[in-house]
């Protein structure tokens, strides 16, 4: 009798366990998401030899494959928050410029730009694959091309000559360490990638919980390694010095034809009150708005750089200045403020009139100088 009483109650709970169990796999288990990832280390891709046939390439990509799953019976979500690499502090680093991350998923393949938070919801049972493309940009020191990070670069020399040959070995310099750093090291440093889950709570509305995964990225050129060095082998500045010099000249060309167009608006209007001075906005955007990557060389030149800083730089900065008070005199009503500006603007004609004459003159003679250099080269 004992006996059956003990097999009929064994029966029943092990029927409550195992309902108990499909209860909670049915119904009380909830949300139960997890992401892993395809390796615990990204690796950057070899680059092709046509990335090397124009210039040495700055842009090296990966990707990392995050697997999401919920294994619970509740729809869930997840959130990619924030993605960020940092370099390696003891190596990297010093060769590192900035970085770019793209995200999409399996299920919206075409989605490379999505924007961070980026939400995934999840059903129960379902999976999906969320794909991180990144690109890391290399200092640009390192391309041919001979305007890239001037003001950054820490040479000097007398004429242009001899700074474009110091340009060269420089970046050729920093290219052959380029070129060391890949061969004693394979790690570039870590992206970490921060998300948000579904958490699960029984009988509860389910929280986001925050966690973060970090991996390293590596790499292994072999192909790659030796494209940089045939580059290095090859190393010239684009375009030649020859052509470099030349587009010097021309620029100096054009600022002389700016201050004979200023110097003409002031002497064709010398008896005037006020009128019109049009060369406001091309100086602004051609000196002051953007890089002038054949100015900055000249003032690396100490042959020419008081030149350019102590006379021709002040002097447009007046002619912009003399120019919008023109243009303010000139939508100022009548009365004293207007007055007191065009008081202002006689005062200032005749000695800007001057000073073109006399700056005019010191750059046709740098002018001049530079074209020397670039006969004694040909």
């Amino acid at each position: 009798m004992d006996a059956i009483v003990y097999v009929t109650l064994s029966g029943t709970v092990f029927a409550v366990v195992i309902s108990f169990i499909t209860l909670y796999l049915s119904h009380l288990k909830g949300v139960d998401i997890t992401l892993s990832v395809d390796k615990e280390q990204s690796e950057i891709d070899e680059l092709p030899v046509d990335a090397f046939e124009r210039d040495i390439p700055t842009n090296l990509r990966g990707k990392i494959s995050l697997f999401v799953l919920n294994k619970g019976n509740r729809t869930g979500a997840i959130k990619i928050t924030n993605l960020k690499f940092a370099p390696d502090e003891t190596g990297f680093a010093k060769f590192f410029e900035k970085h770019y991350l793209f995200i999409d998923s399996a299920k919206s393949p075409s989605n490379w730009s999505a924007t961070l938070p980026m939400p995934l919801i999840i059903k129960d049972g379902d999976a999906d694959l969320i794909n991180i493309g990144y690109s890391i940009e290399l200092n640009p020191i390192i391309k041919m091309g001979y305007g890239y990070n001037l003001k950054t670069v820490n040479i000097e020399s007398d004429n242009l000559r001899e700074l474009l040959k110091e340009l060269s070995d420089y970046k050729k310099e920093r290219l052959k360490k380029f070129i060391d750093f890949l061969h004693s090291n394979e790690k570039l440093g870590k992206i970490e990638i921060s998300y948000k889950y579904t958490k699960k709570q029984w009988l509860k509305r389910e929280p986001f919980k925050d966690e973060k995964k970090s991996l390293e990225v590596i790499h292994s050129f072999k192909e790659t390694l030796r494209y940089y060095e045939d580059s290095l082998q090859s190393y010239q500045l684009d375009p030649q010095p020859e052509k470099i010099i030349g587009r010097v000249i021309s620029e100096i060309n054009r600022l002389t034809l700016t201050f004979d167009i200023c110097y003409n608006d002031i002497e064709h209007h010398r008896n005037d009150e006020l009128f019109s001075f049009s060369e406001d906005n091309t100086i602004k955007k051609h000196y002051f708005d953007q890089d002038n990557e054949d100015i900055e060389l000249l003032k690396k030149c100490k042959d020419y750089k008081g030149v350019i800083e102590r006379n021709a730089e002040p002097l447009l900065r007046d002619i912009v200045g003399f120019s919008q008070k023109t243009v303010e005199a000139l939508q100022t009503p009548e009365g004293k403020r207007r007055q007191n500006l065009i008081d202002e603007l006689k005062r200032d004609r005749e000695p800007l009139r001057r000073r073109l004459i006399t700056e005019s003159s010191k750059i046709k003679d740098l002018r001049k100088m530079i074209e020397q250099e670039l006969e004694e080269m040909s």
